[in-house]
């Protein structure tokens, strides 16, 4: 900071001194206007008054010497950076499925301020334990199954070939029996399939598979479908008690390019209910954005009475 004296009797004009009025701040400052650092900083911004001394003493008191008003002074602190990445993940996964997360918790701090970042590259080294390849056997439990629904090719990665089945959303379905599959759906799943799909002019719903009531109601509990160019899928909270008002994610919507194009395309659907949802179309993750995705929130299901059990079935829903 600088200050000037308008006195004639200077005839420089300069201060012979310069205080800082404002009581604990990590700031000095010296004769010369001069301001340092007197303590390490912690916060963002500073403000603090300063004022000029007199060389000359007051005309009523030789031992005085005038004081100007003080005058506000703002600091900012911009904090230098270092790039670096932070990760509060354990060290130790434990896979349960083909689909694990790493790097959910892994923070990149690029220093946007001072470097323009395109792309981040990682490199990953995995330690098995002497597993060369495959699965753990220790790692899986009874609770662990595969539901296969549509007969697979020899060779599920490929588009099939003959092992297929066809639904016109009339009279083309499969009810799924309960002593293959309860319907009951686990918080963490994921649903594999291969799917030609060509572009319908009506704005129904056709299902792949839906969970509905068995009696009175017909409501949905759980479905994915195709509907107006939108890959849907649907989880319903419940049922539970009707006192419960709180509202859950309850369908997760994709739009896709590759869903009317009548062409085999590979889908995978990686749900951690009601977190989050991951899709992969031909392997490759689908990358949300505001004009292509959306989660619908709505409340659970509550418990009636008479609609007796739920019915699973692929390629179209029980009514």
């Amino acid at each position: 900071v600088e200050a000037t004296d308008d006195d004639c009797l200077n005839s420089n004009h300069r201060v012979c001194d310069y205080q800082i009025k404002t009581a604990n701040v990590p700031f000095r400052i010296d004769s010369n206007g001069s301001i340092s650092i007197s303590k390490p900083l912690t916060n963002d911004k500073y403000e603090f008054d300063v004022v000029a001394v007199d060389c000359y003493p007051s005309s009523s008191n030789a031992n005085v010497k005038l004081i100007s008003e003080p005058a506000r002074v703002t600091v900012k602190i911009i904090k230098s950076c270092k790039p670096r990445i932070t990760d509060d993940n354990p060290s130790k996964l434990t896979i349960r499925s083909d689909h694990t997360h790493i790097f959910d918790t892994v923070h990149v701090d690029t220093c946007d301020e001072t470097c323009a970042v395109e792309n981040i590259v990682s490199t990953v080294t995995l330690d098995t334990n002497g597993i060369d390849s495959g699965c753990s056997l220790e790692q899986c439990t009874l609770d662990d199954h595969e539901y296969v629904f549509v007969p697979k090719d020899v060779d599920s990665d490929r588009a099939p070939q003959s092992s297929y089945m066809s639904f016109d959303g009339l009279n083309q379905s499969s009810i799924v029996q309960k002593t293959e599959f309860s319907g009951q759906l686990k918080n963490t799943f994921a649903i594999r399939m291969w799917m030609k799909h060509s572009n319908s002019e009506n704005n129904e719903k056709e299902h792949i598979f839906c969970k509905s009531d068995e009696k009175l109601k017909n409501r949905h509990h759980a479905a994915l479908l195709v509907q107006s160019g939108f890959l849907k899928l649907l989880i319903r909270k419940g049922p539970v008690s009707s006192n419960d008002k709180n509202v859950y994610s309850s369908e997760w919507v994709w739009k896709l390019s590759q869903l009317n194009d009548n062409q085999w395309h590979s889908y995978k659907l990686f749900v951690d209910y009601p977190n989050k949802v991951d899709l992969y179309v031909d392997n490759q993750l689908f990358v949300p954005g505001d004009d292509n995705y959306r989660v619908v929130h709505d409340f659970a299901l509550p418990i009636i009475e008479q609609t007796g059990d739920t019915v699973f079935s692929v390629g179209a829903c029980w009514h």
